[in-house]
């Protein structure tokens, strides 16, 4: 491959800038609403973005509770049904639990009430650790 041929360098920048998601993946859970009661909940909803080109896959080698609460997290589908979970996890403890999953996921958890958020971000937050798979 030489510098003469611009398909090839164009290629070779466009392969190293796919894989540029950062490692652990961190995301919010933001808290998800009843219309019966719209100021409470306890079940936050969030989705991890990590859809890799050329049919790779990033896999989950960790996930980490990083914020400030106590949570049960669980991997959903998108109509919210438990695939894998629930797991309780401690402000900064790590579970293995999801291992092997896709990390491109949608996610769930049960956690602090939300009128305990006076005031303050209705979020939760995990980082997620992965690796590309085949």
């Amino acid at each position: 491959m030489g510098m003469s041929d611009p398909i090839s360098v164009r290629d070779l920048v466009i392969e190293s800038q796919r894989f540029s998601k950062p490692n652990p993946y961190e995301i919010f859970l933001g808290a998800y609403f009843n219309d019966e009661a719209p100021n409470r909940t306890i079940w936050y909803t969030g989705r991890s973005f990590l859809s890799l080109p050329d049919s790779k896959i990033a896999e989950i080698t960790n996930v980490k509770n990083v914020c400030d609460y106590f949570m049960k997290l669980s991997i959903c589908d998108a109509r919210g049904d438990i695939l894998a979970g629930p797991v309780w996890l401690e402000p900064n403890e790590s579970t293995g639990e999801f291992n092997m999953h896709n990390a491109d996921a949608n996610w769930g958890a049960y956690g602090p009430e939300s009128g305990t958020f006076t005031g303050k971000d209705l979020k939760l937050k995990i980082g997620i650790s992965w690796k590309i798979s085949d």
